[in-house]
């Protein structure tokens, strides 16, 4: 029974770690035992259901239906390291910012204590006692006492691999501090993640345990996420696999097709698949006797050269290989998509009587493309606009068939929102309310 080890760093994309993180890049592509998935592709906004596809299978909604009918705690969620408790390995969970977690940020978290060994309570404690951000400001979280946050989250794996040598175990860790609001702060966990990964090399850990090394998505906020490139960027998260030395000897077959899918259309839900076939070891014929799941396709398989993010359950604005051309920002496709997407929004907030009724302040990009569905004459429109009141700028992908918009999914933030939000709780629609007390008097005596 092979170990799994999920080692995750928030909002960094490949383009950013091959810039900002190079010594560590360097090593993952030097490591002969090391895969790269260049097109592994996010299925939603942020960090929470990015890591509810990888360890759930599920999407947003399907969650929902399954284990959360309300906002309310995961306790009940089919999350993937029960399976592995059930067959006999000791699990972990670990992160370095505890009221930014990944369940727990604007959400419920757990009741009861969701794996065999959880840092929450011990985090909690050195969030309150030793954090610190060595005069940064703006940022989450950088330091604990004299380690970085980031470093502390490494300590505590291996110190994990090493007591579990001799025992299954599947252990998740995650990393915010340090890179989740600003895009330069990726350089600041290079030398820790370097550090980390020569350690478990030297460890031995790595003969017996695969080994994720990934990201949920790049940098969503900042000047870099208003250009094309931050565009792409944020929709691309690394993803590295360490195998056991071994592994390519005693599985050729399922090493080639993995091999070959460092060059294919890989999203989370392959990565639950994934993770299923390595607890059930099927990689001699991977999949053959387990039932299908709801979306994605083992990486021990074969992914289709031609696969499309519709097979990959990536929705069109998430996609990063849909074929679009950018329009001049007076084409007024544009404006009435931005239009569109703010009325159905205000429709939404209109539930919440602290919020502002948004409108459409100016036209920042547009592109323009041709839908999935080739019966029918439809444009895939992708526009980022500011709103008024707070300038927030939004980012959306809709369908355009016969003068009727429909979303795709859901609408980005793509600046900060700081406080403009706070009357409310929701985490859902935080991203988009602007307080009416924050208003001027003036335009509150005009309401």
């Amino acid at each position: 029974m092979l170990s799994v080890l999920i080692m995750g760093t928030d909002s960094v994309s490949r383009a950013n770690m091959r810039r900002n993180m190079p010594r560590t890049f360097a090593f993952l592509k030097r490591h002969p035992d090391v895969l790269d998935f260049r097109a592994f592709n996010k299925v939603a906004d942020n960090t929470n259901p990015n890591i509810v596809a990888s360890l759930m299978g599920l999407t947003q909604k399907e969650l929902q239906e399954v284990c959360q009918p309300r906002k309310t705690k995961y306790d009940d969620c089919p999350l993937i390291w029960k399976n592995f408790s059930r067959a006999g390995y000791v699990t972990l969970y670990g992160e370095d910012s505890p009221l930014f977690g990944a369940f727990q940020y604007h959400r419920f978290g757990f009741v009861r204590e969701p794996t065999d060994y959880y840092n929450r309570p011990a985090m909690l404690a050195a969030d309150r006692l030793t954090k610190h951000n060595a005069g940064q400001q703006n940022v989450m979280g950088l330091c604990l006492g004299g380690a970085t946050a980031i470093s502390v989250i490494h300590k505590y794996s291996l110190m994990a691999a090493d007591a579990l040598r001799d025992t299954p175990y599947f252990g998740f860790f995650w990393n915010a501090g340090m890179t989740h609001q600003r895009v330069e702060w990726a350089s600041a966990a290079d030398e820790p993640s370097l550090q980390y990964l020569k350690a478990l090399q030297e460890s031995g850990v790595l003969d017996h345990t695969i080994v994720f090394f990934v990201s949920d998505h790049g940098i969503r906020f900042g000047n870099i996420r208003q250009t094309y490139a931050g565009f792409l960027e944020e929709r691309l998260p690394y993803f590295f696999v360490f195998f056991p030395p071994w592994f390519k000897d005693r599985f050729p077959a399922a090493w080639r097709n993995l091999v070959t899918n460092t060059d294919r259309l890989v999203s989370n839900f392959d990565f639950h698949v994934t993770l299923r076939d390595i607890l059930a070891g099927a990689f001699g014929n991977p999949s053959r006797d387990l039932p299908p799941l709801r979306h994605g396709q083992s990486l021990f398989d074969e992914i289709p050269v031609n696969r499309t993010c519709a097979d990959a359950t990536v929705p069109e604005h998430y996609c990063t290989c849909e074929q679009q051309s950018e329009v001049s920002l007076d084409d007024k496709i544009l404006l009435d998509a931005a239009n569109y997407i703010v009325s159905d929004l205000n429709k939404q907030l209109a539930r919440f009587k602290e919020c502002a009724q948004l409108s459409v302040q100016k036209i920042i990009r547009g592109q323009v493309g041709s839908g999935r569905e080739k019966i029918h004459a439809t444009s895939v429109i992708t526009v980022v606009f500011e709103t008024l009141p707070g300038e927030g700028m939004l980012e959306a992908t809709v369908t355009h068939h016969k003068n009727k918009f429909e979303l795709t999914a859901e609408i980005s933030r793509i600046n900060m929102y700081g406080n403009q939000s706070h009357c409310i709780s929701d985490p859902f629609y935080q991203k988009y309310c602007y307080c009416n007390d924050l208003l001027p008097v003036s335009l509150t005596a005009m309401e």
